[in-house]
């Protein structure tokens, strides 16, 4: 009997701790505030020359993107090219209350809103890579920064929280009540220890195995809501293992005892599997959140810095690996009707919620120049149309390219029109067609582009889309 009373007393605390444990993971943190709304563009491809020329999205800083690219250089060699992105802060500082904006105010300065990035790619021996940074000091797209809606999520959240812990304690007061009465009768009928957890086996109601395994049974019969036939298929398996054991007649004797202490643990089995599943219903509210905060928020201001320096190695090796340019670039993006513009009209309700103008002033220069290696300056616009996840893209940019080795000076107008796609959470297609008023390096005057990109985001528990 002692043994038995140990066995509840370790049962009842490695269920309490368990609980304890689940109350302690489930706390907000940053991962469960990240949204993603932009197709993934790492800095470094852009110094490299590799990144598809256009005027990206600003903001939508993520915590660790990966992008590979496949391009012609001036040769017309196909080149592959990788490159990975990583915010270290939001790696190293998870803690929601280190990122929330404490005001009202959603125009917050986002110091921890920076990136590293590095980009490699090579044909034959020559290699070229490229590290950057990229900075968003200003991003209203964050969702930390709208203390409103933060609160709403966070007072749902630990309210549901506690509520799951309450009605935890009257399921585990049912458990805890069935063990101790089926207890009871087996020393009622003299079970001797040594078989007891064997002959407990079909009537165990802390082993979630056999109740979720009972239920995939039942189910595959169309017989899963029959109470009786449930009963019935659990009295057969106790008759089995108590025969198999030599207990045969215990089982005659007691046989009406044995039918109720079924029955009582079919009741149990229906209870544990109707419950309302806490993650499945907090999910559906809080993608519900999600989705009306990202259809508002995510063409709103965002201001971003980048900068960085290419290398290069014509023999691949260390010895000869020299600076081969530098670049910067300024992006900014904004609703393209002002909140003002129009007011009360329904098309300054729709272009306030369906569009952004993004601008970009970049700049690249050579240290050492080659005849092909021209310096830039481009000033452009970008005007994106549509909605946070599937837009059509208008972009223009004004083109200066020069270089004193060869005298070459050239100015122009680039333009293109695309679309951006995403497919699922973190996974983009892009593809834009367009063209200029010059001819580049390789003659060519068509920029056709198609990019299937992904970037790896957290594992967020409750903001997957």
């Amino acid at each position: 009997m002692k043994n038995k009373l140990l066995i509840c007393f370790v049962v009842m605390c490695s269920s309490l701790n368990s609980l304890a444990q689940e109350k302690k993971q489930d706390s907000l943190e940053i991962r469960d505030f990240y949204m993603d709304f932009a197709v993934p563009d790492i800095t470094a491809f852009s110094i490299l020359n590799i990144e598809p020329t256009s005027i990206s999205k600003p903001g939508s800083i993520k915590e660790l993107a990966l992008g590979i690219t496949n391009f012609v250089n001036e040769k017309g060699d196909l080149r592959a090219g990788l490159a990975v992105e990583w915010a270290p802060f939001k790696t190293f500082n998870k803690k929601t209350g280190n990122w929330e904006n404490k005001s009202k105010n959603q125009t917050k300065f986002e110091w921890k809103n920076l990136t590293t990035s590095l980009a490699t790619t090579n044909d034959s021996t020559n290699v070229k890579f490229a590290g950057a940074f990229r900075f968003s000091p200003i991003d209203q797209t964050n969702p930390l920064n709208d203390k409103i809606w933060v609160d709403s999520i966070s007072n749902y959240f630990y309210s549901v929280i506690n509520q799951k812990i309450i009605q935890e304690e009257p399921f585990d007061a049912a458990r805890h009540a069935f063990m101790m009465s089926a207890n009871k009768t087996f020393d009622r009928m003299e079970i001797p220890d040594s078989l007891r957890e064997k002959l407990f086996m079909p009537i165990d109601a802390f082993n979630s195995n056999r109740l979720n395994s009972l239920k995939a049974k039942y189910e595959s019969t169309g017989v899963i809501f029959d109470r009786k036939v449930v009963s019935d298929g659990i009295f057969e398996e106790m008759k089995a293992l108590f025969a198999s054991n030599k207990l045969g007649g215990k089982f005659e004797e007691n046989q009406e005892e044995i039918e109720q202490l079924c029955l009582s643990f079919t009741d149990f089995f229906y209870y544990y599997h109707s419950r309302t599943s806490f993650q499945t219903d907090f999910n559906l509210h809080i993608l519900k959140m999600k989705e009306e905060y990202k259809q508002k928020n995510w063409n709103k201001w965002a201001l971003q810095i980048s900068a960085g320096e290419s290398f290069n190695s014509e023999k691949a090796t260390l010895n000869d690996l020299k600076v081969d340019c530098y670049a910067i670039a300024i992006t900014t993006g904004f609703p393209l009707i002002g909140e003002k513009w129009f007011k009360g009209t329904s098309f300054n309700s729709f272009m306030r919620n369906h569009s952004q103008i993004i601008l970009q002033l970049k700049t690249q220069q050579y240290f050492t120049p080659n005849s092909v290696q021209n310096n830039s300056l481009s000033a452009g616009a970008r005007v994106l149309l549509g909605n946070y996840d599937n837009r059509f893209s208008f972009e223009t940019a004004y083109i200066y390219q020069s270089n004193d080795l060869t005298d070459f000076n050239q100015k122009g107008i680039r333009y293109s029109v695309g679309a951006e796609i995403e497919i699922m959470d973190n996974y983009w297609l892009e593809f834009a067609i367009g063209g200029q008023n010059f001819e580049d390096m390789t003659g060519v005057n068509i920029l056709p582009t198609f990019a299937f990109r992904h970037s790896f985001g957290n594992e967020n528990r409750f903001f997957k889309k």
